[in-house]
């Protein structure tokens, strides 16, 4: 598997650029939520 140091660096710089492109939070806290189960 992928080590846990690398999702969270790639989890932190997704929810940056997220973050960045749509400043609707309830909309990202979605996106990352799906992302999340899906790096699992």
């Amino acid at each position: 598997g992928v080590p846990d140091r690398v999702n969270d660096e790639v989890f932190i710089a997704m929810s940056k650029a997220l973050n960045f492109i749509n400043p609707d939070e309830l909309s990202m806290q979605c996106i990352l939520i799906a992302l999340n189960r899906f790096l699992q």
